[in-house]
C-alpha cells in the first residue's frame, strides 16, 4: 500500500468516526454556520479540511510555512487509544498522549488515556508492583531478651578478605550475636575444619 493510499484510507476512517461523534457540528460547519456554545469542540476553533469533509483544529499557525499543515491543524476525534497504546508497547500515558498529538487531537486526551490504560490488561501487568512476602516469625534464638551478648550466637566464615601476615594471605571469620547483633571477628589461617574449631575455641574462651 502506497503512502498516499494509506493516508486516504486513514482519512476515510477519521471521517466516519467524526460523523458518528460530531454529527451536529459536521452539518453546521458544512453549512458555514457557528457551532452551538454547548459543543465540545467550541474551544478548538474547528474548521473543515480535505474538501470540507474532515474536522480539524483551527489556530493561529496558518502562516508558518515550515510546518506541515497536518501538524498545524490536527484531526479532532473522540478518544481512540488502543492502537497507539499497543504500538508503543503500553508506554506511560504521557508518551502515548505525545505520540497521538502528533497527528490527532483527542478530546480530554490525558484523562481518556489513563482511563483506558487502567482497564488494559497488558498495561496493568507491566505496571504491577511485586507483592512483598510477609516475613516469618523470628526464631526463639533471636528472642532471648535480657541475656548477655552472644547468649545465642551464629557463626559463619566470610571472605576471602585478603589479610596478609608476612606474605601469607588469610581469610576472616565472623561471629554474630543473634539478639544484640554484637560482632566478634577472628582470623583463620585456612578454611579447613581445624582452623574453624581453633577460632571457635578462642571465641568461647573470651
Amino acid at each position: 500500500m502506497g503512502r498516499q493510499t494509506y493516508r486516504e484510507a486513514e482519512n476515510l476512517i477519521f471521517r466516519r468516526v467524526q460523523q458518528d461523534s460530531f454529527p451536529e457540528e459536521m452539518s453546521l460547519l458544512k453549512a458555514s454556520k457557528p457551532i452551538p456554545s454547548s459543543s465540545r469542540l467550541l474551544t478548538l476553533s474547528p474548521e473543515l479540511h480535505e474538501a470540507g469533509d474532515l474536522i480539524r483544529v483551527g489556530g493561529r499557525l496558518r502562516r508558518a510555512e515550515a510546518l506541515d499543515p497536518t501538524t498545524m491543524h490536527l484531526v479532532v476525534l473522540d478518544p481512540m487509544i488502543q492502537d497507539y497504546d499497543s504500538r508503543l508497547r503500553h508506554a506511560g500515558p504521557e508518551r502515548v498522549f505525545a505520540e497521538i498529538r502528533r497527528t490527532i487531537w483527542i478530546l480530554r486526551g490525558r484523562e481518556a488515556i489513563r482511563r483506558y490504560q487502567h482497564t488494559c490488561t497488558e498495561c496493568r501487568r507491566w505496571k504491577a508492583r511485586p507483592v512483598m512476602p510477609k516475613m516469618a516469625d523470628l526464631p526463639p534464638a533471636r528472642l532471648h531478651l535480657f541475656k548477655p551478648a552472644f547468649h545465642s550466637t551464629g557463626m559463619d566464615c566470610f571472605g576471602p578478605l585478603q589479610v596478609k601476615v608476612g606474605s601469607t594471605p588469610q581469610k576472616q571469620m565472623g561471629d554474630n550475636c543473634l539478639t544484640t547483633r554484637a560482632v566478634h571477628l577472628d582470623l583463620l589461617t585456612s578454611i579447613d575444619a581445624d582452623s574453624f574449631l581453633m577460632a571457635l575455641r578462642r571465641f568461647i574462651s573470651q
